[in-house]
């Protein structure tokens, strides 16, 4: 892989650090934490990414942003680990996700372990991710 040299910290970096951007995770615990953590299935679920780590007190299941699953944040990490190189894992959480949205449907948020929606059933970007996702898989 090859090394990138992300910020460590929040103060490291200038950029706003919404929930809608990579790198918020990747400014809380680095590349080499988040990849050692998704190994570890601390950052997943077999329904895909969530929001805050297992191991972080703050971990919540049921909160928006502190645990469950959300569509614009699995793609970006997604994205994010292709273009490290990291196919293996990006393929393994592509696959994950577009399960949950096929079993599930378009909710804005799902429940990292069974993969129910937990909030707005109906929404754009959850649709917007599964359609670009399915795309990518079909070019390949």
């Amino acid at each position: 892989m090859t090394k990138i040299d992300f910020p460590t910290s929040r103060q490291d970096n200038n950029a706003s650090c919404g929930p809608t951007t990579v790198q918020t995770m990747l400014i809380y615990y680095g590349i080499d934490e988040v990849l050692d953590d998704l190994s570890k299935e601390l950052l997943m679920t077999k329904n895909g990414v969530l929001t805050e780590s297992r191991k972080s007190p703050l971990f919540d299941a049921n909160s928006y942003t502190r645990g469950s699953i959300w569509a614009p944040l699995n793609y970006f990490i997604i994205e994010g680990l292709k273009e490290c190189g990291e196919t293996k894992i990006s393929t393994r959480l592509t696959s994950d996700f577009v399960d949950v949205l096929k079993r599930s449907g378009f909710s804005e948020s799902f429940n990292p372990f069974t993969g129910e929606p937990q909030t707005d059933p109906s929404y754009n970007w959850t649709s917007s991710v599964y359609l670009i996702l399915l795309f990518e898989n079909l070019k390949q």
